[in-house]
């Protein structure tokens, strides 16, 4: 579910919906410009930045709710430093907008959010079973385009509010679909079609990552196997067994769950970054 839809649901109730933005910061702050929370009559849904701030913003969306006059589609702008106005020590300020949503706002939300999402890293999981479920839960709230590959429907319709689904015939011919730039982890329910899928994923070199489920032993079977069809070291060594971050060796699908999104993040990070040195070094010459 889009964060947002439960206040768009409170607006069609009849609810007063405040759109809640920040604008701009300077010096330390909660949360970067652009994050967003909208405060309807019942609840909120999204987050600038928690604590102090945000408490003080949901008061003040409450007060333009019910205090003062504010037009559907009227917005105001607020500065508020952090530590005098709300005795937050961040130490920076941050300007606010505060905007009374009606249709036209929803549908610039829903605009500007399918824009983000094109943007988004993209994460095949290949296999549907416990762990792969599992990781697509853990996530479904982050920054990033998630897709569970299977052929066995009954499994992967139990992941649809948590991902993209796609119910193929054969998952190994589903890689040539995958994206330029994506992150794959592979866990089917079998170690053939495994070795397959990586295979697939190695052949390819616009990859940003290749993960596989398993152990150490696995690994280095796959990897004998693969030496004796030609995969030189080089290949081999973008291929990650076990996933997951170090120093967790929990087994449990929930644990390998968060282990494995600790380490989607630090990849995509590290992503951002080098492309962001890219464009630097471009501008430079």
């Amino acid at each position: 579910m889009i964060w947002w839809h439960p206040a768009r649901a409170a607006f069609d109730r009849g609810e007063a919906c405040i759109l809640v933005r920040v604008l701009s910061i300077s010096g330390s702050a909660p949360r970067e410009a652009g994050a967003t929370m909208i405060v309807y009559e019942s609840e909120f849904a999204g987050t600038v930045g928690g604590g102090a701030l945000e408490h003080r913003c949901m008061q003040r969306a409450r007060e333009l709710q019910k205090g003062e006059d504010l037009a559907l589609g009227e917005t105001i702008t607020e500065k508020w430093i952090l530590g005098p106005d709300i005795g937050q020590c961040c130490g920076g300020a941050v300007d606010l907008t505060l905007q009374r949503m009606g249709l036209a706002a929803f549908d610039g939300l829903e605009k500007t959010e399918a824009a983000a999402r094109a943007l988004l890293p993209e994460v095949f999981i290949f296999g549907a079973g416990h762990v792969g479920g599992a990781i697509a839960r853990a996530l479904t709230s982050l920054p990033l385009r998630t897709v569970c590959v299977d052929n066995r429907a009954e499994l992967l319709v139990r992941h649809e509010m948590f991902a993209e689904t796609r119910l193929v015939d054969d998952p190994v011919a589903e890689m040539e679909n995958v994206a330029a730039g994506a992150l794959v982890f592979v866990m089917s329910h079998s170690h053939d079609i495994d070795y397959d899928l990586c295979q697939a994923a190695l052949e390819r070199e616009d990859l940003a990552f290749v993960g596989l489920i398993g152990s150490q032993t696995k690994k280095a079977r796959f990897f004998q196997r693969m030496e004796r069809q030609g995969f030189g070291k080089e290949i081999l060594s973008r291929l990650t067994c076990p996933i997951g971050i170090g120093g967790i060796t929990g087994k449990e699908p929930a644990v390998i769950a968060a282990s494995v999104a600790a380490q989607v993040l630090q990849i995509t990070e590290e992503l951002a970054k080098s492309r962001t040195d890219i464009r630097v070094v471009s501008t430079g010459g």
